[in-house]
């Protein structure tokens, strides 16, 4: 070997090693640039673009950028509006977002998204073809874990009359509801609430078992017509098994 073609090869050497270390470097910086957060997503009656599932569909495409990333979602589910009898069931599902964008400027382009899908607040709790919650961003408790237990203790009364005027990280309402605790677990088996100390799953089975009986998960259709077919099956075999005990006289 030649003292030309040596040192091609240290200089190929060096490239491969320069480029791996330069890799390394920016897999550290996205890391450190990008938060990761947990958003709930929810809607109960039709938006300009249709059902609550497509309107949640379509604010994922509008809210994906280069600054956020939609890196899990969780199945959609189904569950009663509250207070019952208020509207037509919800659709629910929860998705893991990876952003550089602060959590305040996060809930900012919440509402404006929510904007554009017809998104009104008319009152506590009514009707809606959006909504868009920010469940958790870090482990951060902001803007006191006051606050956060001030707003996390009322009651079902004291919920109808106040709303907070500023975002509380966490959520105020994770630990009771169902329908953020079942998708939220879909996205994430090992998040654990930065102030009860709690487990997704140890506070799933904190509510009542009336409370956890209330969620479906909304099937494709694919998958509604397989379901419907092993039914059928299993419907037919029963008959089977039945009709010659039913035809025994006693």
């Amino acid at each position: 070997m030649n003292l030309q073609n040596a040192y091609i090869i240290i200089i190929k050497k060096v490239s491969v090693r320069t480029k791996s270390f330069l890799m390394f470097l920016e897999y550290i910086f996205m890391s450190n640039r990008f938060k990761k957060a947990f958003v709930a997503f929810g809607g109960n009656v039709v938006s300009s673009v249709g059902e609550p599932k497509q309107t949640i569909i379509a604010a994922l495409k509008e809210l994906e950028s280069d600054s956020l990333e939609i890196s899990k979602l969780s199945n959609f589910y189904s569950t009663p509006a509250f207070p019952l009898g208020s509207g037509p069931d919800f659709v629910n599902a929860v998705a893991y977002i990876q952003t550089d964008t602060n959590a305040e400027e996060l809930l900012k382009k919440f509402h404006k998204i929510e904007s554009i899908f017809d998104r009104t607040r008319s009152y506590r709790w009514a009707p809606r073809p959006i909504d868009i919650d920010l469940l958790a961003f870090e482990d951060q408790i902001y803007p006191s874990q006051y606050e956060f237990l001030k707003w996390s203790n009322l009651t079902i009364t004291e919920q109808t009359k106040r709303v907070p005027s500023k975002l509380i990280l966490p959520h105020p309402r994770i630990q009771d509801r169902v329908f953020v605790l079942v998708p939220f677990l879909d996205v994430s088996k090992n998040w654990v609430h930065p102030v009860f100390k709690k487990t997704l799953t140890q506070m799933l089975g904190a509510l009542k078992p009336m409370d956890k009986e209330i969620i479906y998960q909304i099937l494709e259709e694919v998958e509604v017509m397989a379901h419907k077919e092993l039914k059928r099956q299993h419907l037919l075999v029963e008959e089977m098994v039945q009709v010659p005990h039913q035809q025994r006289v006693y």
